[in-house]
């Protein structure tokens, strides 16, 4: 739609902090309805705007508050700064359009 504005966001870490007591598979499930809901709210924001009031750093602003809302509304947290004491890996975000997307199988 906006030549020039081909993405959205900066390639950057988030932590995604989840409650305790979700097995793994819920977990990634929630994640992945959480982050496809932030880049549907982008896709449906992105609409309304003209591209002259458009940026990557705009594009970018919304997506970090999506993503950040997603998360929340499922009773977790999205940051860009690990937590205290982390000692995880940071792995790829990877999307998967082929198959089912239900985590559990």
């Amino acid at each position: 739609m906006c030549p020039g504005t081909g993405i959205a966001a900066a390639y950057q870490n988030y932590y995604f902090h989840l409650p305790a007591h979700w097995n793994s598979n819920f977990a990634a499930e929630k994640s992945a309805d959480a982050l496809a809901g932030a880049f549907f709210d982008l896709q449906k924001w992105f609409r309304t705007k003209t591209c002259g009031h458009l940026d990557q750093t705009a594009l970018a602003f919304k997506l970090d508050e999506f993503i950040k809302d997603n998360f929340k509304e499922i009773g977790g947290q999205a940051t860009r700064s690990a937590p205290l004491g982390w000692s995880g890996t940071v792995r790829a975000y990877k999307e998967d359009w082929m198959g089912s997307d239900d985590c559990y199988n």
